[in-house]
């Protein structure tokens, strides 16, 4: 039972009501992810307090009062939960439950992933529509959880030796958020200048894009210059962030803010620590 929901997939398929799923399961550990979006109130009438519900797993608590507008941080943005370590119960069925408080509860989406105990499923995403293997056979998928910027195409690709080729990137003022249960995470970020100081004749690279990267509003990095630190355009550079926690909300917020030009993007990879 699966209905993939993206920030740029669509809003419309939903179940509504006071309502429950009885999955049946091969015994094992599972990775689940709940898929949300508020498309019925607006804003005006102040979404964010109109529709409240309980989401119990197996009959135990998982969501209390879940507010889908407030989660998201508006309305028709879609929105995920993940919740790691999911068994079927001894009859084999998994049990979801979705009760009302305020109107009625409202689900965009099941995802049923094989888990393993005690840590959740790599995020592993490049700026591209396309999904790819790299050199590892790792499966890096498409883009996903942004707001704002643009995909752009590479004039050729750049390559790097462990992941292999990209062929495009984001850019813009952009954002993201990457629902993940509650951990501390390590995040990845890989960057190349795809613009300034690609002919070797001109020294236009170092200084011409400048950008800061903030996580659940906490600077991680100022005036990020890639140019600068790959000491060319098309090298590949790693930023690594250690102890990462989501929010309140479920989420790695990541911001990339311009300060000289817009911020440039390649790939996000998000991997569960070791307690």
């Amino acid at each position: 039972m699966c209905l993939n929901l993206r920030r740029s997939g669509p809003l419309s398929n939903r179940r509504r009501g006071s309502f429950g799923y009885a999955i049946p399961l091969p015994q094992g550990v599972y990775e689940l992810h709940l898929h949300f979006a508020e498309v019925f109130f607006a804003p005006a009438v102040g979404a964010d307090t109109q529709r409240t519900f309980d989401v119990l797993i197996n009959g135990a608590p998982a969501l209390a009062g879940f507010d889908i507008a407030k989660d998201a941080g508006g309305t028709r943005i879609a929105d995920e939960r993940v919740f790691k370590d999911i068994s079927p119960g001894a009859d084999g069925f998994l049990r979801l439950d979705f009760l009302p408080q305020r109107s009625e509860p409202l689900l965009n989406g099941i995802e049923l992933r094989p888990g393993n105990r005690g840590k959740v499923q790599p995020v592993r995403f490049r700026c591209s529509h396309n999904s790819y293997l790299d050199r590892s056979g790792r499966l890096w998928k498409a883009d996903r959880y942004f707001s704002g910027g643009r995909i752009a195409e590479l004039a050729e690709y750049i390559q790097e030796a462990n992941f292999g080729s990209f062929s495009s990137y984001r850019t813009g003022n952009f954002n993201y958020a990457i629902p993940l249960p509650d951990g501390a995470y390590q995040v990845r970020l890989m960057f190349a200048e795809p613009v300034f100081g690609r002919d070797l004749h001109r020294d236009d690279g170092a200084g011409s894009r400048l950008f800061d990267i903030y996580c659940n509003g906490r600077a991680l990095t100022g005036k990020l210059d890639i140019f600068r630190e790959a000491g060319g355009a098309y090298w590949v550079i790693t930023k690594t962030f250690d102890d990462v926690k989501p929010d309140a909300q479920g989420k790695i917020l990541l911001s990339f803010v311009p300060v000289r030009n817009y911020a440039v993007l390649l790939a996000i990879e998000v991997t569960e620590e070791s307690p």
